[in-house]
């Protein structure tokens, strides 16, 4: 999936420890868009899947990993095991 990382997806998500499935955007790859709750307020961000990414939940880590590369867009394999890759090819 490619992303804007300006994008701060983490500020919608919940942090509710017995509510864990809100704690983390969800990829739908049929619907090309990122879906991220925190109970009260709902946001579905656009986004490019990859042939290989499927959906599910993304760790909300891989976000904040490339807002500290300081990549403008981040490109996030999304295929069970989620890995940052860099635009110029390192990961």
């Amino acid at each position: 999936m490619k992303i804007d990382c300006r994008l701060k997806v983490e500020k919608i998500i919940g942090i509710n420890d017995t509510r864990h499935y809100i704690n983390e955007p969800y990829l739908d790859v049929v619907n090309k868009c990122l879906v991220a709750t925190d109970g009260h307020k709902l946001v579905c961000l656009p986004v490019t899947v990859r042939p290989e990414d499927t959906s599910g939940a993304v760790p909300i880590e891989a976000f904040k990993d490339a807002r500290r590369r300081n990549m403008t867009d981040a490109e996030i394999v999304c295929n069970g095991d989620v890995t940052l890759s860099h635009p110029d090819g390192e990961e």
